[in-house]
């Protein structure tokens, strides 16, 4: 059996994603905060968590950078619909 090499890196989700190269990660996996997927803030769907996780992003850039770092796993989650 091969063995597997898990790297956790602690940082700002954007800066650190910039830094990674191409095709460096097997998946990226994320729940991005409410604010970015809101409708009422321009986002993707109607949600409303009043304050929680409403941190401002920038999600084409996550969106791209995503796709560039990824081997072409990328899972996103918005709610549980």
């Amino acid at each position: 059996m091969a063995e597997s090499t898990v790297r956790l890196i602690h940082g700002d989700a954007l800066c650190v994603l910039r830094e990674l190269g191409e095709s460096s990660v097997d998946a990226v996996i994320t729940d991005p905060p409410y604010n970015a997927i809101n409708r009422a803030s321009g986002g993707l769907r109607s949600f409303d968590k009043g304050v929680a996780d409403s941190a401002p992003v920038d999600i084409e850039s996550f969106a791209e950078e995503f796709v560039r770092v990824s081997r072409g796993s990328v899972y996103v989650w918005c709610s549980d619909e």
